[in-house]
């Protein structure tokens, strides 16, 4: 094999290397934000795994009748977390506060509860939406 033959593949193995590291310098930004996707991921899934953990024992507290009008919101809070929503709205009585809790992934056919909260920051009201039973959806 004469010395020009064999001068192409050996470049052309030396080079190709060379070509994919640029082409991994030129996406080295959006390579970093997917690495850094996966690496957050586990904290993610924490985050949720408490969401839900804090909606179940908000789910009992208002079951054993222990959650009522005139609690702070800052109560609430250090109990059972942030709520998954919160928005003003208006009411009769002026502006609220609507709070919804709820597991943190699952968004139809699953247990809510809304507490309504007034100007100086206590609940007024509270809903506890209870699917039905034969519902289809997911």
């Amino acid at each position: 094999m004469s010395f020009t033959k064999l001068k192409v593949p050996v470049l052309t193995l030396l080079i190709l290397p060379a070509l994919g590291g640029c082409a991994k310098l030129a996406h080295l930004e959006q390579l970093l934000c997917i690495k850094s996707y996966s690496e957050n991921r586990d904290i993610q899934l924490a985050y949720v795994d408490l969401q839900n953990e804090n909606f179940d024992r908000l789910l009992a507290a208002v079951n054993a009748g222990e959650i009522q009008p005139g609690i702070k919101k800052q109560d609430l809070v250090e109990k059972f977390g942030e709520p998954v929503i919160h928005r003003p709205v208006m009411g009769r009585g002026g502006a609220r506060e609507e709070w919804l809790y709820r597991y943190a992934t699952v968004y139809f056919n699953t247990e809510k509860i809304y507490m309504y909260f007034g100007e100086d920051g206590r609940m007024i009201s509270l809903q506890h939406e209870i699917p039905p039973e034969d519902s289809t959806h997911e």
